[in-house]
């Protein structure tokens, strides 16, 4: 655990029984103090155990929840935490991984991404130049849409491995894509992170699914429908795979709508053009050429 206002990670039982009863109020994954008093004083108000009623919460485990939920917050208060959210493994993985003595630019997570591209034979030059691109547009809207480091983190993984899901088939590749990372072990993402990975590549074509992008709760809603939006302009500019071809685009904000500029004559042959349309950004973007 972290220090200072740091995120940590954990992997105990009581905040697995914790994460299970806030999943159900629409919070999201992250757990924080003020979640973690909320229902301090929800079961307070009960005043007896059998009384106790939380969605998600059974008699079994009501006459273990007061504990566990005291010693969670005593952590918090203690240690100076601001927000825990569920590690992916336990101790026994953290050890193995820590024998092997690897090189510290070696994140577990680049690693996992890589090993998905060597599995399935992703063209890993195709997944870094989306990835690459969609972390500039949303740079780019730094000022307009304030998407944190874990938003820039899931972003950089859905462009890494959209390409997915041609492994099983052409048709209906988004929703291979999907199945894939979904039933996929998948080391440094927590079950909340796998799961919007999988609906960011489900979204990255075709007509949104804003009903499963309003179900996960690893981020809010609206920067999980911004995410989607980022990585579906990616690809769509990365399309002729190629560098050279990709625009000089400046990106802008409005609310909800996006503006984009880009240079005189792109796209610059007839098929990309049609291709290119508002639709298929997810909502309305007027577009303008220098």
């Amino acid at each position: 655990m972290h220090r200072g206002g740091k995120c940590a990670w954990a992997h105990p039982a009581p905040y697995k029984r914790c994460k299970r009863l806030w999943s159900p109020r629409a919070w999201t994954s992250t757990l924080t103090l003020d979640k973690l008093c909320a229902l301090k004083e929800h079961a307070i108000a009960c005043h007896k155990l059998e009384e106790l009623e939380i969605d998600g919460l059974t008699l079994e485990l009501a006459l273990v929840f007061p504990s566990g939920l005291s010693i969670l917050l005593a952590i918090f208060q203690e240690l100076g935490i601001q927000s825990m959210t569920l590690a992916g493994g336990a101790l026994r993985e953290g050890l193995v991984y820590g024998m092997l003595h690897l090189p510290v630019e070696q994140d577990i997570r680049q690693r996992t991404l890589l090993n998905l591209q060597r599995r399935y034979l992703l063209d890993g030059e195709q997944g870094q130049r989306v990835s690459t691109l969609a972390d500039n547009f949303l740079h780019q809207l730094a000022q307009d849409w304030p998407l944190d480091h874990r938003c820039r983190e899931l972003l950089h993984s859905a462009g890494f491995l959209h390409e997915i899901g041609p492994a099983i088939d052409f048709r209906n590749a988004p929703q291979h894509a999907a199945y894939l990372i979904r039933n996929s072990d998948l080391p440094s993402f927590t079950p909340a992170q796998k799961k919007l990975l999988a609906i960011l590549v489900l979204n990255q074509s075709g007509a949104l699914d804003l009903q499963s992008l309003n179900q996960q709760n690893a981020v809010p809603v609206l920067p999980a429908q911004r995410l989607c939006r980022l990585l579906r302009l990616a690809i769509i500019f990365a399309s002729r795979r190629r560098d050279d071809t990709l625009p000089d685009s400046i990106l802008r904000a409005d609310g909800d709508t996006l503006h984009i500029q880009l240079p005189a004559g792109w796209p610059p042959i007839p098929c990309a053009q049609k291709r290119w349309s508002r639709k298929a950004v997810g909502r309305a973007m007027p577009i303008g050429h220098w």
